[in-house]
């Protein structure tokens, strides 16, 4: 704000790119100043999702050329993760063992949430007039956990011996889908405060069996 005077400027994963200031992965807020000019400036942020709320004034040489080495780390990165997808399709084609499958789908479903979740997939892979839908990061985070569910029960076996395990996994994992449903279906801000505790829950308890089959 400068001489009472406000400027809104709409941004996150809600707005389509279409109407963004620039091509970026971060919320980026333009601010032209003169030289030796201060400036006084009031962010106000809602967001029906998490969101990182850590501030950094760029000069735009040097934030394009940090967008730059960024996008190839990124790219690099998921590059890996979908290869291992393939890879792992690839041994359940062999061997049709559902524990690839399961651990294939999790691992697909993982790459989905992170490049949702930093921009990446609604930048790259959604179409600019349209907002992102921020219930896709809810389900791609419960397919994730479930995925990795499935492919503990199915890896370890055994449900006789380690019937409570199995008993606990199988509870996390279906409150689990209980909250990613109410978050999409009814209430998005109360259903994440339900599923992120609940993916927690299910990783500690699939953990858990692997940690039990193995002693």
């Amino acid at each position: 704000a400068a001489g009472g005077h406000w400027q809104r400027q709409d941004a996150g994963l809600a707005i389509p790119h279409a109407r963004h200031p620039g091509m970026a992965m971060d919320t980026i807020l333009p601010l032209t100043l003169a030289a030796g000019e201060h400036r006084t400036v009031y962010v106000r942020v809602f967001s029906q999702s998490a969101i990182d709320l850590s501030l950094t004034l760029w000069t735009p040489e040097a934030y394009v050329s940090a967008q730059q080495r960024l996008a190839i780390s990124l790219s690099l990165g998921y590059g890996a993760l979908l290869a291992a997808v393939v890879l792992t399709l690839l041994g359940y084609l062999k061997w049709r063992d559902r524990a690839y499958l399961f651990f294939a789908a999790s691992l697909l479903a993982e790459t989905l949430l992170n490049a949702s979740f930093i921009g990446l997939l609604p930048l790259y892979f959604w179409p600019a007039e349209w907002a992102f839908d921020t219930r896709l990061t809810v389900l791609a985070a419960g397919s994730t956990t479930t995925f990795f569910a499935l492919f503990s029960r199915h890896f370890i076996g055994n449900i006789t011996r380690y019937r409570s395990y199995h008993r606990l996994l199988l509870t996390c994992t279906t409150l689990l889908l209980l909250c990613v449903l109410w978050a999409c279906v009814v209430d998005l801000r109360s259903g994440i405060q339900g599923v992120y505790p609940c993916i927690l829950a299910t990783q500690l308890s699939g953990i858990a069996l692997f940690f039990r089959a193995w002693r």
